[in-house]
Parts: C-alpha cells; sequence; structure tokens
C-alpha cells in the first residue's frame, strides 16, 4: 500500500480505491508557503520516499471544431455593423458559416422565457454547432444579478441543446460601461459553464453616440480579442485591455 501527502494531507491509495484524510486545499492558502509546503512525497512499502514530481500537465487547447456558428443575444451583437461585421470574416476566412441575429432591448430574463419563441426558431433554422451569445449589456445596472441565475442557467441548457453531443457554447459577457455596477460579470462566470465565458469588461470599445454600442471600430476591437480567445484559449492582453475596467 501507498500513501501520499499532498499539501498536509495523507492520501491512502489502494489497488481498488483512493480514501482521502482531508479535503481539497483551499484557495485561500498563504501564496508565501514554502516550496515544502507544496511538494508531493510517496511513501512505498519499503519506507523508500520516492518524489512524485510535478502536476499532471494539461492537454494543450484545441479550437472548437464547428462548422456553422449562430451568433444571437442582445443589440451589442451588431446588427450588420459592430461585432458582427467584424467577426464574420473572421469566421468564413477559416470556413466556418456564421449567422447573425440582434434583439434590441433583450434582457436575460426576457430572452429565457422567449414569448415569441425567437431562440427556438433560430436554431431551428440554422442547425448551429457552436451558438455565440451576447446577453448582459441590459441588466448591468441590477442591484442584485443573483435573481437572473435561474434565468442564466435555463438559457444554458437552452444554448447546449438536448443532444447525444452537447453544443458549443461561448457566452460573451458584457463590456463595462458607466453605470455598470460591476456586479453582474462576476455571475454570469459562475452560472454560464458548461458554455465558456469571455469577459469583455476590461476592453477599451470606442462607442457609439449613445456611449453604450460600439462603433465599428470598437466592433474590430471586440472581434480581436474574442477571436484570440477562441482560437487559443487565452485572453489577449494589449493596449484595448484595462485592468478593472474600460467604458
Amino acid at each position: 500500500m501507498r500513501f501520499r501527502l499532498v499539501f498536509g494531507c495523507f492520501v491512502t491509495i489502494a489497488p481498488a480505491a483512493s480514501l482521502a484524510a482531508c479535503g481539497r486545499s483551499s484557495s485561500s492558502a498563504s501564496p508565501d508557503a514554502s516550496a515544502n509546503d507544496a511538494a508531493i512525497v510517496v511513501f512505498d512499502a519499503s519506507g523508500e520516499i520516492e518524489d512524485a514530481g510535478e502536476d499532471v500537465a494539461e492537454e494543450p487547447y484545441r479550437r472548437p471544431d464547428v462548422h456553422r456558428v449562430l451568433h444571437l443575444g442582445d443589440s451589442t451583437v451588431g446588427f450588420a455593423g459592430g461585432l458582427t461585421k467584424a467577426l464574420r470574416p473572421r469566421f468564413v476566412d477559416a470556413g466556418i458559416k456564421y449567422y447573425g441575429d440582434s434583439y434590441t432591448a433583450a434582457g436575460i430574463q426576457s430572452y429565457d422565457d422567449d414569448k415569441d419563441k425567437r431562440l427556438q426558431v433560430l436554431i431551428k433554422a440554422f442547425k448551429p454547432d457552436m451558438i455565440i451569445i451576447n446577453m448582459g449589456m441590459n441588466n448591468l445596472t441590477v442591484p442584485h444579478p443573483e435573481v437572473l441565475i435561474p434565468h442564466i442557467k435555463s438559457l444554458v441548457k437552452k444554448l447546449i441543446g438536448d443532444g447525444p453531443v452537447p453544443r458549443v457554447c461561448y457566452w460573451i459577457g458584457p463590456p463595462s460601461w458607466k453605470p455598470d455596477r460591476r456586479l453582474l460579470n462576476p455571475v454570469l462566470a459562475e452560472n454560464t459553464p458548461p458554455c465558456i465565458f469571455f469577459n469583455s469588461s476590461n476592453l477599451m470599445l470606442e462607442r457609439q453616440r449613445d456611449k453604450v454600442h460600439p462603433t465599428d471600430k470598437g466592433g474590430e476591437v471586440w472581434a480581436k480579442h474574442f477571436w484570440y480567445f477562441f482560437d487559443t484559449g487565452k485572453e489577449l492582453i494589449d493596449d484595448d485591455w484595462v485592468d478593472g475596467g474600460g467604458h
């Protein structure tokens, strides 16, 4: 029988099962902990100590292999301009069909309620294997966005579908603007999985006269950052990215 000491916890590893003597380590552990605290040591029956090495490396990121993308949501989708105008050629150049649909004044709750069956009709018409949704701009001023969680989760279920293979889904969070209470995006990030959440709140985007909707130039910046995230699985940190949020 072998034993592991992992961050101060003994784990017994038996041939058929593993029993842990303590829970997962807290994410609030001190960053000043020494290297010895983080070591993983294996004890075997002979009493010899064996170094178990570093954590197993994650598999390299692979961009989703999709063929038909439906991009839908509120007016920040851009209609024929803004984000849509900038994203479409990127998908087309990658050999992916791209369809966009913008819905003026749409909010998380109203889009989930879907009284006119708009979402169902779009999915049936375009049969996407990936959906991108822009949703939340019209909910940024909600003082308690946690009340939206049931609608967020309900929307996610509709987006991924009920087929044998879940549909690929990206939820693009709203870019910050002045009335933003900075409460919604964390709620979205926590409750949109298995959709992949893209946080736009740190982007500096040029806006139209209403100070809300991006111009075509702002849409180009937004598309550049989303495409990088989609293509590499990483955030693009450049001059358009501002820690703490952009307006």
